[in-house]
């Protein structure tokens, strides 16, 4: 009977019969009492913007969930793995706090869940964005009052195979008009992984290589910002931010033992052992900007300088069973440098809202790859970019909808030089138009968006490299020059009511860029060499549905994503189709038991099917859970959690390289128990609006 009335009242609540009257109530949820069962019909969660979709997080339970990173997880269309933030069908997407560019996802663990008011995931980002943004997510926070000195200090111990500590502080000091802000960030992590491989390569004969790897890298990182900004008037601000950045003493260590056969018949054996060392420091970036409106235009402006330089050493050494010894010794060193700038000015014009402006960008890259030994070649590379891109986007309500359309040309000139000499043939010039058109419309309770953009993906810097690494006697990875730039078309709806949430998104990629093998290494067809290649046409199709009510202290949320694409490709002497789609449901659960306990239970189960060129092989599972009790009017709070709770995340995959492919499955320590302690006072968050130029291109070095 208990069931029974929980259904009836779930399904008042859903088709409108149990509503109230909004001008003689100023609640924000309805409340039905069924016996001892009680059902909460809330304000609508969810919510279709001009630009995407919106996630009220004020007012609901996301706002108890801890910190940004843990109410990303909650968002229809955002996957969290561990500390990994992508948009399903879309990669990485770029994300903005207040207008401002996140710099560091360490950002994303500072800012906590109940200052945050809304966020926004744009799935079809407008001709603002650079072309080579797919995905945007847009934060923003509460409205912050007070004035003085504020601070949140955070604290959290990981525990695994090892033990990992991540410490932050942030400070900010605001007086009238002027804010002051830094912060500190220190963590020290160490993984390990093991990797059961096996390599198949066909030339000649059949090679076959079996691997058990141990992999153990250790990271320690040290991160900082300082910035001051100061808001003119209410309509006016300007600031400077600086982001400094140092990987202290990154270091690896990979021993693996091998078996190599020749066409069925044992070839070699060996015992490998590699040690890394990397410095990926410093890497300076800063910003300045100026938002504000004189008369009735809106003016955003911002300018970027990074500075990034990375140098790693690495030394290997390789026990033959029937050949010869070998040390490899290799030094990689690389600095990248860039300057932007971006300008977008808005203006009300004939009913709608105009917006135009320009991104300017210049990148430098010294990328240096040294082989004492001579084993693959010594190269000395420079890669020189600039780009100019023009944009203009209007958007107005019309009897059909609310309307918006951009038109953004990207003119883009490359310059290849090897040994201080000038490629002609692996220097380019590109030129593109990027349009894009979207209508939402609102039908009774049912909230509607269509959109079409043309984006494009740009290789990044280390698949444009010269350089080839060494991976092992019979396996050597370069990059490839000659990549071009992909096309996107991308078409998506969506369908939003209520608590139920539904995306399908089809996009084709031309010259999608893969990995793929090179016809030979040195000469030697004996040996694998990947790289990467574009192909013709990608196409595929991704459908999102999320299903989100409330029910009592329990809000739970459910995702199905499906992806399914169309490729053929000629892999060890046979064509494949790689058609199979591939499912991720996600099963998302938040208890809020009121008194500042808050329980989280959180499951990923990932499918078989194809991704590109990879084949997953199997069912693979991961689940999070975590406790939260606040005190102190949540000035201090404890948290209790494990990552991957029944240590049983897999990823078992098989990638196909033309003549050669690796199957591989890992077991990483990912069961991580972690215990996280927060204090805040007079928390106050910065109000720096600056939101960055170059935003896709930094992301490429």
């Amino acid at each position: 009977m208990k069931n029974l009335k929980l259904i009836v009242a779930v399904a008042l609540l859903m088709t409108g019969n149990a509503t109230m009257n909004a001008q003689t109530t100023n609640l924000d949820s309805l409340t039905i009492m069924l016996g001892d069962v009680v059902v909460k019909g809330h304000k609508p969660v969810y919510r279709l913007s001009e630009e995407g979709l919106r996630t009220n997080v004020q007012g609901t339970v996301l706002e108890k969930l801890g910190t940004a990173k843990e109410v990303l997880a909650h968002v229809p269309g955002v996957v969290k793995e561990k500390d990994a933030i992508e948009v399903a069908g879309k990669g990485a997407p770029l994300i903005y706090i207040n207008g401002r560019q996140m710099r560091d996802d360490n950002e994303l663990e500072t800012l906590k869940a109940d200052d945050i008011k809304s966020v926004e995931l744009i799935s079809e980002p407008g001709a603002k964005y650079s072309a080579n943004v797919h995905a945007v997510i847009k934060i923003k926070t509460k409205k912050q009052k007070g004035e003085g000195f504020g601070g949140d200090v955070r604290s959290s111990v990981y525990r695994s195979e090892n033990t990992d500590l991540v410490n932050n502080v942030n400070l900010t000091y605001r007086k009238k008009g002027w804010d002051v802000f830094g912060t500190l960030y220190h963590g020290i992590t160490e993984r390990e992984e093991r990797t059961n491989i096996m390599m198949t390569l066909k030339s000649n004969k059949l090679w076959q290589q079996e691997h058990i790897q141990l992999y153990k890298p250790k990271y320690h990182s040290l991160k900082t910002t300082l910035g001051t900004n100061y808001a003119i008037n209410d309509s006016n601000s300007i600031g400077v931010k600086y982001n400094y950045s140092c990987n202290l003493h990154d270091r690896s260590n990979i021993t693996s033992v091998s078996k190599i056969y020749a066409d069925g018949e044992y070839y070699d054996g060996i015992d490998a052992f590699s040690h890394r060392e990397d410095a990926d420091c410093p890497q300076n970036m800063l910003n300045a900007y100026y938002n504000g409106t004189i008369g009735k235009l809106n003016v955003d402006f911002n300018t970027d300088y990074v500075f990034i330089k990375e140098a790693d050493l690495s030394v290997q050494k390789e026990d033959s069973r029937n050949y010869d010894n070998r040390t490899i010794t290799s030094f990689n060193n690389v600095k990248n440098r860039m300057i932007a700038s971006k300008l977008v000015l808005t203006y009300p014009l004939l009913g709608g809202r105009l917006s135009w402006g320009a991104e300017l960008i210049r990148t430098k890259r010294n990328d240096d790859f040294i082989n004492p030994e001579a084993f693959v070649a010594t190269s000395y590379s420079l890669l020189k970019e600039s780009s100019i891109a023009p944009f203009m986007e209007y958007a107005k309500n019309t009897p059909i909808g609310s309307v918006s359309a951009g038109l953004r040309y990207e003119h883009v000139k490359f310059d290849y030089y090897v040994d201080g000499k000038h490629i002609e043939e692996q220097s380019r010039k590109f030129s593109n138009l990027f349009p894009n058109i979207g209508i939402n419309k609102e039908i009774g309770n049912v909230q509607l968006s269509l959109s079409y953009s043309v984006k494009t993906v740009r290789p990044t810097y280390s698949q444009l490299r010269n350089s080839t690494f060494y991976g092992n006697r019979m396996l050597m990875e370069s990059g490839n020059p000659c990549l071009k730039h992909e096309l996107v078309h991308d078409i998506s709806v969506r369908a939003l009511w209520k608590f139920i949430n539904l995306y399908v998104d089809y996009d084709d990629h031309r010259d999608a860029i893969i990995p793929w093998a090179a016809d030979d290494s040195n000469g030697n067809p004996d040996v694998a060499h990947i790289s990467n290649t574009n192909l013709r046409s990608l196409k595929g199709v991704t459908a999102i549905l999320t299903i989100a009510p409330k029910i009592g202290v329990w809000s739970p949320e459910l995702t199905f994503n499906v992806r399914k694409q169309w490729l053929k490709l000629d892999v060890m002497d046979a064509t494949i189709h790689f058609n199979k789609p591939r499912w991720r449901f996600i099963w998302n659960n938040a208890f809020d038991f009121g008194k500042g306990w808050l329980a989280t239970f959180d499951s990923y189960l990932y499918g078989k099917g194809n991704t590109a060129n990879y084949e997953f092989r199997k069912l693979d599972l991961y689940t999070n859970a975590s406790v939260k009790k606040s005190f102190l009017k949540d000035k201090l709070s404890v948290t209790l959690g494990c990552y991957d709770v029944f240590h049983t995340f897999r990823y078992p995959s098989t990638t196909y390289l033309g003549n050669f492919m690796i199957d591989n499955i890992s077991h990483t320590d990912s069961r991580d128990v972690y215990l996280t302690l927060r204090y805040k006072f007079n928390a106050m968050r910065s109000k720096y609006k600056g939101s960055g130029a170059g935003n896709a291109e930094r992301n490429r070095f």
